[in-house]
């Protein structure tokens, strides 16, 4: 059983606008009662209204276990303890037409964090399950940069670079070979951007990300190889009376890149994907 209550608030002085909230959970299981208090306030500090922003939260982090976790079969933990912890994040927003910054860091400290981790059943077979992890550290900067550009009456560019930097580590015990080691899986550096073109309807476009190594042990000592992704899209959207018509080509993996997000699981090769989508209007 699992009950919460939300209060958000918000309010400005001048240029600064305050967003404070306070959240409590309940949750009974077993025998077992789990209860937190999570209070979180954000804050935006306008220096040039709609132009340069400051920004910055602080926050209590909680977070129950959910069924899946807990019960999936094959692999679920019925054990799992909830997750505990505080996050703290400050950045900046700058629009400088046609371009607009987005900068980002933060840190969260969480107790018990849950990871999902393949065992080793058979050869080329591999069973998930979740875990606690004792206490983790997570540092990292999200970066990005947009733009929108018209070329003509009708023509109009877009474009996206987006960076994630993240640097997490296990804190849980220093005597062990993972202590203040990246954790399993989990990139430190990904890179994804993207260049639409659209003319009226039609809208042809790329779309490319790159994930840096993924470690393999705690220790830092075995990764996959990077990779890098291309993929090409073509959409034709259309107003039919009250209906909205949109149909899509992907070409995935377009320079059929080999390559493994997870060891011993080989995505797709080139491939095309194609999409119908009919949405009624009001």
């Amino acid at each position: 059983r699992a009950v919460a209550l939300a209060l958000h608030l918000s309010g400005r002085q001048g240029r600064l606008r305050l967003y404070p909230a306070l959240r409590l959970d309940l949750c009974a299981t077993a025998g077992r009662t789990f209860h937190a208090l999570s209070p979180r306030l954000g804050l935006n500090l306008a220096l040039k209204e709609g132009t340069l922003h400051l920004k910055g939260l602080v926050g209590r982090a909680f977070r129950a276990p959910t069924l899946g976790e807990r019960f999936f079969r094959p692999g679920g933990n019925p054990d799992l303890k909830p997750e505990r912890g505080w996050t703290v994040e400050a950045g900046l927003y700058a629009q400088l037409r046609p371009f607009v910054l987005e900068l980002t860091a933060f840190q969260t400290t969480l107790t018990d964090q849950i990871v999902w981790y393949p065992g080793f059943v058979a050869p080329g077979l591999q069973l998930w399950r979740p875990i606690n992890v004792g206490r983790v550290r997570t540092r990292g900067l999200e970066a990005s940069l947009r733009a929108e550009v018209p070329l003509a009456a009708s023509l109009r560019l877009q474009s996206g670079l987006f960076y994630t930097f993240t640097r997490a580590e296990d804190r849980s015990n220093p005597s062990t070979r993972a202590y203040g080691h990246q954790l399993r899986y989990v990139p430190p550096h990904q890179l994804k951007a993207f260049l639409d073109v659209l003319a009226g309807p039609l809208t042809l476009g790329l779309d490319a990300r790159r994930t840096g190594r993924r470690y393999l042990t705690t220790d830092e000592t075995q990764a996959l190889a990077p990779f890098t992704v291309l993929d090409a899209h073509l959409r034709l959207t259309q107003s039919v009376a009250r209906t909205r018509l949109s149909f899509g080509l992907t070409v995935e993996n377009l320079t059929d890149t080999a390559y493994e997000v997870v060891r011993f699981y080989p995505m797709p090769p080139r491939h095309v994907r194609v999409q119908l989508r009919i949405d009624l209007l009001p």
